[in-house]
């Protein structure tokens, strides 16, 4: 077995330097500051001080000049110690041959007396094989071993580059295991379902893509719901011996009322979240900002027990950072990230400190501030200057790598990309995209065309902001930004540049690029009130030619009424209003509830509108209530068509229309009934044969009176007796799945690998210690 060395930095090579000469000595060895060693990282005093003088050299990266220049130096400050070690030990990373080891051996004599006190990285690496016990305690050494290593990836998803070795070990450098991951990893070993939230750029992903690799190197194989959970419903294993981890990263995505549809997808999120609590060896990884699940909490039904006390057991905020381990994501950020002449700029008079300390610290900016590349041709002061500058005003991150890394045509490349709002799109149709906003540059605002502009394009802007994802299955690349955050910036950053909002719509040729971000509201471009016009009549031609490109014609219809009701009220007329609703396909139960009732509320008072909602309204009553997607989007759906004059009495011998009610309350209720807390009766309640007419009756009961609460919430309780008959559930398997949960002992998961938090009493103590030199 074969450990990446290069991924500890210096201080954690001079503690596996302890743990492993412990081991092999049988003795106890005393650890100093850095810096204020005199030649000394460890010592062992056994019948005099300085019996044993060990010193830990992380060379891995260097040269075997650079390490003998060292050496020389090390040399020098023995000479001076009092009393004179007896012993001298090298404990060095670099693959030493036996010609280096004899010229050592020759430099440090009499001190060290012979090769078997050089201890090289061959001879380490064996030291570390040959101890389960430090294997296990330096947790990134054993991640990239190369049986773990390879075991990781594969058990991976192939094609996708966040899964490739050399990322993993990237990762794997700058992680720091945190008390944060230790609860994350307790809560997904407890309850095999982990939601992971918190904003922009705390550590979210990096959390759970340490998790991934962890449960991979134990067997796991990676399932990722990549925004399609039925692939993820598909390929989740019937067997209960099979391990699976899936993936769903940003699951309720950057827009909820865009990516959750109310019908489908949070009753489709919540059933397989509980799918996979209910499966051996099936564990489930979330991450979604607060802001977001919050909205979800508040919006939906399902999700607001998740806000509840006993679904907190599996949701893990990202707590502030403590000093400690702030100072070592910094730390390993300065020493695997930048070149050692650049390190001054954090060391001198202790700057790390003032960043560390400052309220805005998170990782994603630290590992912007030490980008190597934002070094070059600055003087100490003036790296100083823009560490301090990104700060105190983190929203400059991207704007600055935006603005000073990119030209303007890899600008245009990247406003493109965004422009899709988050939807899917390919390869092919991004080109098609960005030819149509490079033409519109080229004809309005006399830009050259460059040779190769969409590969460069690509190449320029792959890894730090677009991630390319194939699909072979499908055999094609899709392409997405990077990072939310990075949409949260272009977002806000266009808001305030009009002429920006004007290339991209103008410019553009897809019906999402029209549509995503042109919706009047917060998180969307509100068009100024002088343009509106023109952004009018360019939507209006432009989104009836988008129509005939294919796609869900129904959805993109309500799409474009939206927009008319958000944007440009005062300019569409009742005709194109009428048109474009008379086409709305009722029978597409895609279609998402909040732009269904935005629209049917702004076209109160069209006369030909309201006696086409009149004359079908159990077409769109139905459809209202099909796309709702709890009680309270239920009753609001009844009370936008009182507007139409519909009310409940009129329900009354619609046979059809009475059936997709009737079907609707089973299926929504059905979620309510799983939420039923029958924990009063556990002691009641049991498989006896001789009581199941008992417990049933208990079921029935409990089931009876929530049912009463539903109608009265989706303010339909004048129709209990007729929707009663369809609810459907079965009293017996009620009963025995509580018995079989209320027996199950969920403790057999394999808890082998844990993360201790040291209580540490002196903080600014041990953070100068690992900095200073």
């Amino acid at each position: 077995m074969k450990y990446r060395l290069d991924t500890i930095n210096d201080k954690e090579f001079e503690i596996l330097a302890k743990d492993l000469l412990e081991s092999e000595l049988k003795i106890k060895l005393q650890n100093f500051r850095s810096g204020k060693d005199k030649g000394v990282d460890l010592r062992y005093a056994g019948n005099h001080e300085n019996e044993i003088i060990v010193q830990a050299k992380h060379y891995i990266k260097s040269t075997f000049s650079d390490l003998r220049t060292a050496l020389r130096a090390e040399r020098d400050k023995l000479e001076k110690l009092s009393p004179k070690p007896n012993r001298y030990i090298l404990f060095t990373s670099f693959d030493l041959n036996t010609g280096q080891t004899d010229e050592i051996v020759k430099m440090f004599h009499p001190l060290l007396k012979n090769s078997q006190d050089v201890f090289g990285m061959s001879r380490i690496q064996e030291m570390i094989a040959n101890n389960s016990s430090i294997e296990e305690k330096h947790y990134k050494l054993w991640l990239t071993s190369t049986n773990i290593l390879q075991r990781i990836l594969h058990n991976g998803v192939k094609g996708r580059s966040e899964y490739v070795e050399a990322k993993i070990i990237r990762r794997s450098r700058l992680f720091v295991p945190t008390e944060d991951f230790s609860l994350a990893l307790k809560t997904l070993v407890e309850n095999r379902v982990l939601i992971i939230t918190g904003e922009p750029g705390v550590g979210k992903t990096t959390i759970a893509h340490q998790l991934i690799y962890d449960n991979l190197a134990k067997g796991f194989e990676l399932i990722v719901a990549d925004n399609k959970l039925e692939d993820a419903e598909n390929l989740l294993s019937p067997d209960p011996e099979k391990k699976q981890v899936v993936f769903f990263d940003d699951f309720l995505g950057a827009n909820i009322y865009e990516v959750l549809n109310p019908r489908n997808t949070q009753t489709k999120i919540v059933n397989f979240i509980e799918r996979i609590q209910h499966s051996p060896n099936k564990l489930l990884i979330m991450t979604t900002r607060t802001t977001i699940l919050n909205q979800a909490i508040r919006h939906y039904e399902k999700f607001k027990k998740i806000g509840t006390e006993e679904s907190l057991k599996y949701e893990v905020r990202i707590r502030n950072y403590s000093k400690v381990s702030k100072a070592h994501i910094l730390y390993n950020h300065i020493y695997h990230a930048l070149s050692t002449n650049y390190h001054d700029v954090f060391f001198t008079e202790r700057f790390y400190h003032q960043i560390i300390g400052h309220q805005n610290f998170f990782p994603r900016l630290i590992e912007f501030i030490t980008t190597e590349s934002q070094f070059k041709n600055k003087t100490a002061e003036e790296a100083k200057s823009f560490i301090q500058r990104s700060l105190d005003n983190p929203s400059e991150i991207w704007e600055y790598a935006y603005r000073e890394q990119l030209d303007e045509v890899d600008q245009f490349m990247l406003c493109t990309i965004f422009s899709f709002a988050g939807s899917k799109f390919t390869e092919v149709e991004l080109r098609d995209a960005f030819n149509s906003r490079y033409d519109y540059e080229i004809l309005r605002n006399g830009h050259k065309r460059k040779v190769d502009a969409f590969e460069g394009g690509l190449k320029k802007l792959s890894g730090g902001f677009i991630i390319m994802i194939w699909h072979p299955g499908e055999n094609i690349r899709t392409v997405n930004l990077f990072n939310p955050s990075i949409a949260d910036f272009l977002l806000n950053y266009i808001k305030n540049r009009p002429d920006e909002m004007d290339r991209i719509f103008f410019s553009a040729r897809f019906f999402e690029q029209i549509t995503g971000y042109f919706k009047r509201g917060g998180d969307y471009f509100n068009i100024p009130d002088d343009r509106c016009e023109d952004y009018y009549k360019v939507f209006r031609e432009r989104s009836q030619q988008m129509l005939l490109l294919g796609g869900s014609k129904g959805s993109k219809q309500l799409t474009i009424l939206f927009v008319f009701a958000t944007q440009f009220q005062k300019y569409c007329s009742e005709k194109e209003m009428f048109d474009l609703i008379a086409e709305v396909d009722t029978s597409n139960t895609d279609i998402d509830f909040t732009m269904f009732s935005t629209v049917l509320n702004f076209v109160v008072g069209f006369p030909t509108i309201e006696k086409l909602i009149n004359s079908e309204w159990r077409q769109f009553l139905a459809l209202g209530i099909q796309i709702a997607g709890d009680v309270d989007e239920v009753a609001a759906c009844l009370k936008v068509f009182e507007k139409y004059g519909i009310t409940k009495d009129m329900f009354e011998g619609e046979k059809e229309f009475m059936e997709i009610l009737a079907s609707e309350a089973n299926l929504k209720f059905q979620v309510w009934i799983d939420d039923i807390d029958f924990g009063r009766h556990k002691d009641l309640v049991s498989r006896d044969s001789g009581y199941f007419e008992y417990n049933t009756g208990i079921v029935e009961d409990e089931i009876n009176d929530t049912f009463s609460e539903f109608l009265e919430a989706c303010s339909l309780s004048e129709y209990r007796d007729h929707l009663w008959e369809s609810i459907e559930f079965d009293a017996y398997r009620i009963i025995d799945k509580l018995v079989e949960e209320w027996g199950r002992d969920d403790d057999d998961y394999d808890r082998s690998r844990t993360f201790r938090s040291e209580r540490i009493e002196n903080p600014d103590d041990e953070i100068n210690n690992l900095f200073d030199r």
